[in-house]
């Protein structure tokens, strides 16, 4: 391998690392950050989060609501899809013991950090979050209960 591919792979490694070391951190304050964007964004009533079924539950009912009235998520719906995959990875962490992970097996994932599940296999919980209120087919999308319904089936949607 020439020098300039092995510094690429270097430098690649490194911020696949970062990447990693910043979704741990978030987790950390996960709860918090989703908590002050819902009250910055006007709830009419205050929700109490916590890293619970119903805080996933809350969560995605205020998320699917802004997203069907059209009101903005404040700091963005992207971001705020972002901050529903880290909740509900931080979630299987907490139960399950899964953990964050750079993915690198055969499969093209949406982002390069995977929860990786105590039998070893993945899953994608950014791709499973991203544009979730566009997703009418995913289990649990006609009752609120999609990310809910993640967590009873993850086995269902990992991979190697």
């Amino acid at each position: 391998m020439s020098k300039k591919a092995e510094r690429a792979n270097k430098a690649q490694a490194q911020a696949l690392l970062g990447l990693l070391d910043d979704i741990v951190q978030q987790g950390t304050r996960v709860v918090e950050d989703i908590q002050f964007i819902i009250e910055c964004s006007g709830t009419p009533q205050p929700i109490d989060l916590d890293l619970s079924l119903s805080g996933l539950k809350a969560v995605e009912t205020f998320y699917r609501d802004s997203m069907a009235r059209g009101t903005p998520i404040e700091f963005g719906s992207e971001n705020f899809e972002k901050l529903m995959g880290i909740m509900l990875g931080e979630y299987m962490i907490q139960t399950s013991g899964a953990h964050w992970n750079i993915y690198r097996g055969k499969y093209y994932v949406f982002h390069p950090i995977v929860l990786q599940l105590p039998d070893d296999k993945c899953v994608d919980v950014f791709v499973y979050c991203y544009r979730l209120s566009q997703k009418p087919g995913v289990s649990g999308a006609f009752s609120g209960n999609s990310l809910c319904t993640f967590v009873q089936r993850v086995n269902k949607m990992s991979f190697e």
